[in-house]
């Protein structure tokens, strides 16, 4: 969170804070420790992390058909890191159905969670 708040008291007025996380603590696996995730994501965690002076301007899930497959990765594979095929595989396959299918849901699942905020105050 401090390092949040840090960025946000960074802003000019109607600045942009963007940031993109992995989402879903039940999807935490090897891999997301192998690259550096400490925790995943969800909605109501960023709202929890609104920095003062800020307002959400969007808070929305992304690549919901790659939440399905981590999912099954994680139930039935438990592969620890996908190959480069796998990789090749979601990118040019995975990612443009998941494109289409967000706006359909509403961006109410996915594999990763964005927030932008915004601030409404530059003095504090």
């Amino acid at each position: 969170h401090s390092e949040i708040l840090s960025a946000s008291k960074l802003l000019k007025r109607k600045g942009k804070l963007v940031i993109l996380s992995p989402a879903y603590g039940f999807l935490y696996s090897p891999f997301d420790s192998k690259i550096g995730h400490y925790r995943r994501y969800t909605r109501q965690m960023f709202k929890e992390l609104t920095p003062p002076n800020c307002n959400v301007l969007q808070l929305l899930y992304l690549d919901s058909i790659g939440m399905l497959t981590s999912l099954s990765n994680r139930l039935f594979l438990q592969h620890a890191l996908p190959t480069a095929k796998q990789i090749h595989f979601w990118d040019n396959n995975l990612v443009p159905v998941s494109r289409l299918v967000d706006p359909v849901i509403r961006f109410s699942m996915g594999r990763s969670v964005l927030c932008v905020w915004e601030k409404l105050d530059a003095w504090q």
